[in-house]
């Protein structure tokens, strides 16, 4: 935005020429998850040839000292930056009344009795002790008629008048440039031809994070989620009020070392401020600034060539200081989803009684898969966040049922799940011990290793039992026989372990003893887990089950869908019917075989296997 000239009226010598810009022309705005945001700005003003003096003000309070950059200038002529500061926010009284002295100024006080305030206008000399203002005053009688307020100066002439100062004046040019209840920067460009100039801004600034979080409305029965939409939320705390233009999300913490400079000179009060010379026939790459007839234009991508990720909203964004912003990353309807579910594994209980419903029943948890493609309405890039899923009633009103995760980072193209807290209300897994037996441990676990004495038995170190002599300490080699830590306590500590250990181990003819091996027992367990659906519809359910690692399989009902051996894991695919519910008839009727008319009877399967393996 283009400025008007202000005169710099303060009390000789007289500086350059001021010039303010209090807004951004445009503004781009970069967020993290956490760190500093990083934001851009064009600023317009029409400068006059020579040096003068811009205060570029309406920066955040949180701006982060020295991390302001000029990445190009815009404009006629040669630009070159004489010096730049970067000034707090400084809006005081004492600070408005010092950037006074030499400017028209009307002091205000209250009067006894009176509702109207004595007024003296004058130009402020100087200010004594910080109590006294010295004013020159004008006599401007007529300006007691305009204001209908009393004048304490009266008629044309002029003189000096020492004044109490309160905290009630009115400044007649307006608040003094280089003052403002936010950061200012501070510039002063020598500037070769007049005209209208755009100056690019880079500057970091705290207070301004991004988190993701989404909303799904499901609808079971169609199998599809009637909105996938992913919000933002963007708090700003920074101190400023932004219009941001653009806003990129970068997924990720913003490590900035201007930041963690200035936590550290966090007790530092004061003006900041940085001199560099910035001239017009310097290559950017050499630190200066470009000339003004040089324009560089950042080209911005999701795609930065290696691990990160870039989300860019579609619309622009005012950003209300104090007031958090929530726009849409991602709005798509009539996303297919499988719906799955799958049974986890659990521990086995012995029935007590001979009622199988006396057996602990396990959840059956809810998994919805969807592949992120164009097909299925999405095809863009997923931060992760949580996911608050809605589904409609038998009204159609939509209730909140369900919470989920998008746990990872999504690419587009690939498949991803969500899991939902919840389990299944109408699908349940009982899993029975039916039977479980164990070789009893012998009074004498270990047997003799096996082979001849000085020999290693395999898998074990080798040697004999060393009939009760003793090798000499001294001469046994050790594996701690060098490095920083010799010397210290801890080596000390080590070094007398493997002297006692390898004494223990040896006989005296330095032939290690052999280890005595455990005599395998083993253990048979019968299991039998049954999956319940009180649905009236039949559903496919996937049962997690774990066994001991190479465990002998005896007996089983059902293979396994998939196994692996190695790792004792393995799982069951399985068709559950719906319940059955028997109709009503007279009382007496056989038809049911007995059963209470208009009862229910859940859908079940059953699987059981035996097992054995080595417990020690």
């Amino acid at each position: 935005m283009s400025t008007n000239e202000t005169p710099e009226t303060s009390a000789p010598p007289a500086g350059p020429k001021v010039f303010k810009s209090d807004g951004p022309a445009s503004l781009t705005l970069t967020a993290y998850e956490s760190g500093p945001a990083v934001i851009r700005e064009v600023r317009k003003l029409s400068l006059p040839s020579g040096i003068c003096r811009i205060y570029i003000g309406g920066l955040p309070k949180q701006f982060v000292q020295n991390s302001q950059s000029v990445t190009g200038v815009t404009g006629s002529g040669k630009f070159k930056v004489r010096q730049r500061s970067l000034r707090p926010a400084n809006m005081t009284f004492p600070a408005l009344l010092a950037q006074s002295i030499g400017k028209s100024i009307v002091l205000l006080e209250d009067v006894p009795n009176s509702s109207t305030p004595r007024r003296t206008e004058g130009v402020l000399k100087t200010i004594v002790d910080n109590r006294y203002a010295v004013l020159e005053t004008t006599g401007a009688a007529d300006e007691q008629a305009r204001v209908g307020e009393k004048s304490n100066a009266g008629g044309s002439d002029r003189g000096v008048l020492i004044l109490p100062i309160t905290n009630k004046f009115r400044l007649v040019d307006g608040i003094p440039a280089g003052l403002s209840d936010l950061t200012i920067l501070v510039m002063e460009p020598d500037v070769e031809t007049a005209g209208d100039f755009g100056i690019n801004l880079l500057y970091e600034a705290e207070g301004i994070n991004w988190s993701p979080s989404y909303e799904v409305f499901y609808d079971h029965r169609l199998k599809q989620l009637m909105r996938f939409a992913c919000y933002v939320d963007l708090p700003n705390t920074c101190g400023a009020s932004l219009d941001a233009s653009v806003v990129n999300l970068i997924s990720g913490h913003n490590h900035s070392d201007a930041a963690a400079r200035s936590a550290q000179r966090s007790m530092r009060k004061g003006v900041v401020a940085e001199r560099m010379s910035l001239t017009a026939s310097a290559a950017p790459m050499g630190g200066a600034a470009p000339a003004a007839d040089y324009e560089e234009v950042a080209a911005e991508s999701e795609d930065f060539g290696g691990d990160g990720k870039l989300y860019r909203l579609q619309q622009p964004v005012y950003l209300e200081n104090g007031i958090p912003a929530n726009p849409t990353l991602v709005s798509a309807s009539g996303v297919p989803v499988v719906h799955e579910y799958h049974a986890l594994p659990g521990a086995y209980a012995h029935l007590e009684g001979d009622n199988p419903d006396d057996l602990p029943k396990g959840p059956v948890n809810v998994k919805l898969r969807l592949v992120n493609d164009a097909a299925a309405g999405l095809g863009v890039d997923l931060p992760p966040g949580p996911v608050r899923i809605l589904e409609p009633d038998g009204k159609g009103e939509l209730q909140k049922t369900q919470t989920s995760e998008v746990e990872a980072h999504v690419s587009a193209g690939e498949p991803f799940s969500l899991d939902l807290r919840n389990p299944a209300r109408d699908l349940k897994i009982t899993r029975e011990l039916v039977e479980y037996k164990e070789d009893p441990k012998p009074a004498d676990e270990y047997e003799e290793g096996a082979g001849e004495a000085g020999e290693a038995t395999e898998g074990e170190d080798a040697g004999t039992e060393n009939g009760g002599a003793t090798m000499h300490p001294l001469a046994v080699q050790t594996s701690v026989s060098g490095g920083p830590g010799v010397g210290t306590p801890g080596h000390e500590m080590e070094r007398r372990r493997q002297l006692a250990e390898s004494a223990a181990g040896e006989s005296g003819d330095g032939k290690k003893k052999a280890k005595k091996q455990p005599k395998p027992r083993f253990a048979e367990q019968e299991r039998r887990f049954t999956v319940l659906n009180f649905k009236d519809e039949e559903v496919e359910v996937t049962v997690h089950e774990a066994v001991p690692a190479n465990s002998e399989f005896l007996s089983k009902s059902q293979d396994f869908t998939r196994f692996v051996a190695a790792t004792g894991k393995g799982i069951y695919r399985l068709k559950v019917p719906a319940k059955t519910t028997h109709p009503s008839q007279a009382a007496g009727d056989a038809t049911n075989g007995g059963a209470t008319p208009g009862s229910s009877k859940p859908g079940s399967v059953s699987v059981s296997y035996r097992i054995k393996y080595r417990v020690n």
